[in-house]
């Protein structure tokens, strides 16, 4: 909590420190009861996983939906989550300034996936009963291998991509430079962990 407490929140006037308050509601969120009831359907949940900028996105774009299916990507649900908070609290985040202190520090990244695995596990089980009428729910998670959620998911699409082409990619598209870049990559797996079931596994080319 002391280092998530370090992070730097800009409101109309000032800068201030994240209230223990903020850690206390995601707690009761992450920690709450809403889904101990879930149990899995007879329905499929595929992940799509890979690093920044391998083509996740394009890839879920490209699926076919003419049979329907339902869809929900990770980065916006805990996104979601902040700005509910945020927004019930009359607080404004300074996201750019939370990147730079949690991508630059390793105490401070394994204490915000700490603090946020729970709450997304449970989240996407919830998605999951709220879309039950598909037979079919993709979920883009791009820290699922990192974050030990493979068991939430009946098959794994892993996008792959070259480390120079995803270096390029940030660099040209997203405004990184080489060594920020290097540097958010180096928190992902290089290679997918023996632990991933291989009749789980799908690789796909990134585009």
């Amino acid at each position: 909590q002391n280092l998530i407490d370090s992070i730097l929140i800009k409101t109309p006037n000032k800068y201030q420190h994240i209230s223990s308050g903020a850690i206390r509601e995601l707690k009761r969120i992450s920690e709450g009861d809403r889904c101990k009831n879930w149990e899995p359907a007879e329905k499929k949940i595929i992940g799509i996983t890979g690093k920044i900028c391998c083509g996740k996105s394009t890839y879920m774009k490209s699926l076919d939906n003419s049979r329907g299916f339902a869809k929900l990507n990770i980065d916006e649900l805990v996104r979601s989550e902040i700005n509910v908070y945020c927004a019930t609290h009359d607080i404004r985040l300074d996201m750019n300034k939370i990147r730079e202190y949690v991508f630059g520090d390793d105490e401070l990244m394994k204490a915000m996936i700490a603090l946020t695995k729970p709450l997304v596990s449970k989240r996407i089980r919830l998605h999951f009963q709220c879309f039950s009428a598909y037979d079919t729910f993709y979920v883009e998670d791009p820290m699922m291998l990192e974050q030990g959620r493979v068991d939430l998911y009946d098959e794994i699409h892993y996008i792959e991509c070259s480390q120079e082409e995803l270096i390029r990619r940030m660099v040209e598209k997203r405004g990184y430079e080489r060594a920020v870049a290097i540097n958010r990559l180096s928190y992902f797996y290089n290679t997918i962990p023996e632990h991933v079931p291989a009749n789980k596994l799908k690789l796909i080319k990134g585009e």
